[in-house]
């Protein structure tokens, strides 16, 4: 009995290991990625390798209102083209349609509260992976509203996955900014403030946001650029007049004018 034991382990350590499923295994490998066991859907933009280049991701918010979220893809298509040896993806959260035929993997929870650690970490490992498809030295991850949020907490929770992030509209303090909205508090959700101690030394963040935004006011922004310049991060804070909460074409325009003046370099 013990010599058909020891035969039958030396057998099995001879097997190849399982190699783990692919959560996107029959979607269309254009436009989707893996992210972790999640399959998330995105549309790429620009150049389809970056090699030794920059790769950017760009992330949507909340889409409170319903409906796909799609109003990313209009950003990341003006970025592909202004620069074109860039790689440009815009992803679609755990949970959201691309308004094509493709929903993301994941629990959205009626757009509420949703910031969670499953869903932050598969953006997390679906930028990693967008990376190495891309073959990508650097990556630029820039998030509206809830997206913002997510990259936020990315930059501390998941250091390396990002070399430089701009923030529009950002709720970077969750629990404040529910009780500046009277709003239900989110107790499911990460926090950027909560990892901003961990961000790396030396990455570059920058913040926009609408000096009318009443949704995620500009408070949230300015005390999340403080608290890192506090570190000695080169972190930067951009108020835009005229422009509120949505990316819209004032927004879309100063993101464009910041990447042209040569930020994050």
């Amino acid at each position: 009995m013990r010599r058909a034991i020891l035969l039958l382990l030396a057998f099995l350590s001879m097997v190849p290991a399982v190699a783990a499923a692919d959560p996107c295994a029959g979607r269309d490998p254009a436009r989707t990625v893996a992210g972790g066991n999640l399959c998330l859907a995105m549309r790429a933009f620009g150049a389809a390798a970056a090699v030794g280049g920059t790769l950017v991701v760009v992330l949507h918010g909340d889409a409170s209102s319903g409906g796909p979220a799609v109003y990313h893809f209009d950003i990341a298509r003006e970025i592909a083209a202004a620069h074109p040896a860039a790689a440009v993806a815009a992803l679609v959260r755990p949970g959201y349609s691309d308004g094509d035929g493709l929903t993301s993997d994941g629990d959205l929870n009626g757009r509420r509260d949703h910031y969670t650690p499953e869903n932050v970490d598969a953006v997390a490992a679906a930028v990693a992976a967008l990376r190495a498809r891309t073959q990508a030295a650097r990556v630029l991850g820039i998030g509206h509203s809830g997206g913002a949020a997510t990259f936020g907490v990315i930059a501390g929770r998941r250091p390396g996955t990002l070399d430089a992030a701009l923030l529009l509209s950002c709720p970077c303090d969750i629990p404040a900014w529910r009780a500046m909205n009277r709003g239900q508090l989110w107790p499911r959700s990460l926090s950027p403030h909560d990892f901003f101690a961990a961000i790396p030394a030396g990455m570059k963040v920058a913040l926009a946001v609408g000096a009318g935004d009443s949704n995620t006011w500009p408070r949230l922004s300015e005390n999340y650029v403080n608290a890192l310049k506090a570190r000695g991060l080169p972190a930067r804070l951009m108020p835009i007049d005229g422009v509120g909460h949505n990316l819209n074409s004032g927004m879309r325009a100063a993101v464009l004018k910041l990447l042209a003046e040569g930020w994050p370099d």
